[in-house]
C-alpha cells in the first residue's frame, strides 16, 4: 500500500518585494524595510528579508503588523502548518499571523509564543483542522500584552512556507498482484504447505 512520509514545502513569500507588504500598528510605532539577510542559514548571497522595526513604549497592549497587499494571501489546499525564518532580537514578544477561513472567522495561529532568541531560527505553527477553506493570511505581526515588556526592537522574517502532505506518486499507486485474490476461489494446486514438527535438534 503506498504511503507518504513527512510534509512538503510550498513557498508563499520570500519577502524580497517591498511592495508586497505594508506597515500598520496598534498602540505602537514602527516601519518595514527590505534588508540584507545573507547571514541566514542556507541563504544565497544577496538574500533579503523583511525587517519589522517596532516601538511598543506607548502603552497597553501593542502590536506591529506586516500587512500583505494588495489583498490577503490564499493558503494552498491541504496546508497543515506554516513555517518561517525569524531573526529574533530576544525581546520575548509574541509572533503571530492573522488568518481567516472561508466564512471570515478568525483562525488562531502562533509562530512563536515568545521570540526569546537572537539570530536566525526556523519556526513553525500548526493550522487548526476542520476550518472551511481556502484559508487566507492577512498579516504577520508582533504583539505584546505585558506592559512590563513594552520596549523597542527589530525582528527579521524570511521564507514563509506552507507545509502540505506529500502527493502520492502515480507510479506507486496500488497495482493488481497475481498472488492477491480479492474475489473467487483458489485452485487446489495453487499453493502447497509443508508442516515441520519440532524435532528438538540442537547444534
Amino acid at each position: 500500500v503506498p504511503v507518504t512520509v513527512g510534509l512538503r514545502n510550498e513557498s508563499l513569500s520570500r519577502f524580497e518585494d517591498a511592495a508586497e507588504w505594508s506597515f500598520t500598528s496598534a498602540k505602537a510605532t514602527g516601519a518595514l524595510s527590505i534588508v540584507d539577510a545573507s547571514d541566514r542559514p542556507g541563504a544565497a548571497p544577496g538574500n533579503r528579508a523583511l525587517a519589522i522595526d517596532y516601538d511598543f513604549r506607548d502603552c497597553c497592549t501593542s502590536a506591529a503588523y506586516a500587512v500583505h497587499r494588495p489583498t490577503t494571501m490564499a493558503l494552498p489546499d491541504g496546508s497543515q502548518r506554516l513555517a518561517l525564518w525569524v531573526k529574533g532580537d530576544g525581546r520575548r514578544h509574541w509572533l503571530r499571523a492573522m488568518i481567516a477561513d472561508a466564512g471570515g472567522a478568525n483562525v488562531p495561529f502562533t509562530f512563536a509564543a515568545e521570540v526569546d532568541w537572537t539570530g536566525w531560527r526556523r519556526v513553525e505553527g500548526e493550522l487548526p483542522a476542520g476550518r472551511p477553506g481556502p484559508l487566507r493570511l492577512a498579516r504577520v505581526y508582533l504583539v505584546e500584552t505585558n506592559t512590563a515588556r513594552n520596549d523597542s526592537g527589530r525582528v527579521l522574517i524570511d521564507d514563509l512556507d506552507a507545509r502540505l502532505g506529500q502527493a502520492l506518486d502515480e507510479a506507486a499507486r496500488l497495482r493488481e498482484d497475481a498472488f492477491v485474490v480479492e474475489h473467487g476461489d483458489l485452485d487446489r494446486d495453487r499453493t502447497r504447505f509443508a508442516i515441520l514438527s519440532d524435532t528438538h535438534t540442537t547444534a
